[in-house]
């Protein structure tokens, strides 16, 4: 008789399990949480594709309503009418195709950051949480997903989200305010290039993304600009193929992690990667500088605890370094070893302006500096014409010889450095 109730028990568990499969083919829901506030706002499903979804409410004896099928272009979505309260919704992710936010923010085109600062309303504030990412695969574009979602998060065991179809994490997460999930550490981004403004203004993100593969990537764009606590290891990137990092960790005030793996073999531009930044003063001593490797403008800006050495930095064939240094309160190295052989004359707008390099407001002491301008005049081969920003730097009788021959023989014109009584010597120039 209990031999009878067992094998009941278990036809029992069978049955239950194979139609649970039945009903999702054995594969996992894409789940959602969603908050609707007014008694007239609808819950707008930003998920495009072919697909069938369920809702429920977020709460303990709430029941599922029955299965519904849409069929939703992408850059629209499937409204919900609700009534307000806190919702559950399941997606079945076969034939999904897509998920974005960005559609449902406050103003038309494509956002680019660049529009001030941004008040969501709809979607972005009704999106509680991505609480599973399940077997869903979006094959259209994911730029922007997360747009402005600012109280978002994503749970922690949400499961791997599969990326192997996105080529582009353009600003996926910007603006998550509050976002600081773990999960985001195991995403598959090998295929993945374009890392622009993937966690910009996410202030409390601090997560471990070490474990990322980004071999392809070749944009690091304002990466982590604004990202306020973000410290996280990233030491083993694969930046090889990266071509512009432009404000990658502007304004990152915390990051100080260990990039002395990092090999920038291909990189172009790195415009104010590192300005503002409060921590930053890695090891990164070692890099190589590639030829192509042009424009390193205000690249440690404000940049106040750096003091790497980067004096084995070859710089001979860089066009621009107009604030390179300016404000890097902290820095006092030498810069004897800089071959500035290639400096070129700079654009703002239509107006044009001389090769410059900006070393004022730094910590460079006096010995550092007639190092530096005695290596720099003895160099045959430099730029004519350079203007160099050097307010607070003194120099000796031993410095001023070397400056009066850039000034002299290669046209230079040093802004307010001083001799080592205090005294700001003008260029010969200026006594016309």
């Amino acid at each position: 008789m209990k031999r009878s109730f067992l094998s009941i028990a278990v036809l029992q568990l069978v049955l239950s399990l194979f139609l649970v499969s039945t009903a999702w083919g054995g594969i996992n829901p894409f789940v959602t949480k969603w908050l609707i506030k007014g008694a007239q706002e609808d819950l707008v499903l930003p998920v495009s594709g072919d697909y069938k979804f369920r809702y429920k409410e977020d709460k303990q004896d709430a029941t599922w309503s029955a299965w519904q099928k849409a069929k939703v272009a992408y850059g629209t979505g499937k409204n919900i009418r609700l009534a307000p309260g806190t919702y559950i919704v399941e997606v079945d992710p076969v034939g999904v195709t897509g998920f974005n936010i960005q559609y449902f923010l406050p103003f038309s085109g494509q956002p680019n950051g660049q529009q001030g600062q941004i008040t969501p309303i709809g979607v972005p504030k009704q999106l509680v949480a991505i609480l599973k990412w399940g077997d869903v695969k979006f094959t259209e574009s994911v730029e922007y997903m997360l747009y402005q979602c600012r109280t978002a998060a994503i749970a922690d065991d949400a499961g791997n989200l599969d990326l192997t179809a996105q080529k582009s994490l353009n600003s996926v997460m910007q603006g998550c305010w509050n976002l600081n999930s773990k999960n985001v550490g195991d995403w598959d981004v090998s295929k993945v290039e374009n890392f622009e403004s993937l966690f910009a203004s996410c202030w409390v993100f601090n997560a471990d993304l070490n474990r990322w593969n980004t071999s392809n990537a070749t944009k690091l764009d304002g990466t982590f600009f604004g990202a306020k606590v973000f410290n996280g290891d990233i030491s083993s990137w694969d930046i090889a193929n990266v071509k512009t990092a432009y404000k990658t960790f502007y304004k990152a005030a915390k990051f100080n992690s260990d990039l002395s793996r990092w090999n920038p073999a291909k990189m172009e531009k790195s415009i104010e990667m590192f300005a503002y930044t409060d921590a930053f003063n890695a090891d990164i001593s070692g890099w190589k500088i590639p030829a192509s490797w042009w424009d390193m403008g205000d690249m440690f800006l404000n940049a106040t605890a750096f003091n790497a050495d980067i004096n084995e930095w070859d710089m001979s064939k860089v066009k621009n370094v107009n604030g390179i240094l300016s404000g890097a309160t902290a820095f006092n190295r030498a810069l004897d070893k800089w071959k500035l052989n290639s400096l070129e004359n700079y654009k703002i707008e239509n107006e044009t302006y001389p090769p410059c390099i900006h070393v004022e407001r730094t910590g460079i002491s006096t010995s550092n500096w007639d190092k530096t301008l005695l290596a720099w005049s003895n160099n045959t081969d430099i730029t004519h014409g350079v203007h160099v920003y050097a307010t607070g730097l003194s120099y000796t009788t031993e410095g001023k010889v070397g400056r009066d021959k850039l000034i002299s023989d290669y046209g230079w014109v040093f802004e307010l450095d001083s001799d080592e009584q205090g005294a700001t010597i003008p260029n010969s120039d200026d006594w016309l």
